[in-house]
């Protein structure tokens, strides 16, 4: 485990630890065990024990490193700064497990859909909507049924 300080020189401290792990590493490839001059060391890696976890996304496309006066910043993908930014206007992005997501606002006037909550949609319009659908069909029933009892009435009076 390599570990790297978030500070101005940042990338300076990563350039020295992988000329040094490069170096290392060469050295071992290069060791003769057979000389008794040399003091080989071995590089003992168990993978059976290594843990790799599968994410749902990748992180390295979701995150960004930013050079900023104080170091590096990781940006996320939900964050205006970085250069694939996911747009959730007017919603708010967080990461999930399975990456970027919007969370629309809750409003007492609009509901907002989409994956991106770029869907606006008018409450007070849904409302009158499905309201006046209502009355329109009442109305065709009650037609319908005037209708029908006039036409029996008639048929019984021939």
């Amino acid at each position: 485990m390599v570990r790297i300080h978030n500070t101005g020189n940042a990338t300076e401290e990563y350039n020295t630890v992988l000329k040094e792990v490069k170096n290392a590493l060469n050295e071992a490839a290069d060791c003769d065990e057979s000389d008794p001059d040399k003091n080989c060391t071995t590089l003992d890696i168990d993978v059976n024990s290594t843990v790799v976890r599968k994410e749902e996304f990748d992180p390295e496309v979701l995150h960004v490193p930013q050079h900023s006066a104080t170091g590096i910043v990781c940006v996320s993908v939900c964050d205006s700064r970085h250069q694939n930014h996911y747009t959730c206007q007017p919603g708010h992005c967080s990461l999930a497990a399975s990456g970027p997501a919007c969370f629309c606002p809750i409003s007492d006037s609009h509901w907002f859909l989409g994956s991106h909550c770029q869907n606006k949609i008018s409450k007070a319009g849904v409302y009158a909507g499905v309201s006046l659908t209502t009355i329109v069909l009442l109305a065709a029933v009650i037609g319908l049924l005037i209708y029908q009892l006039r036409t029996k009435r008639l048929t019984e009076q021939r």
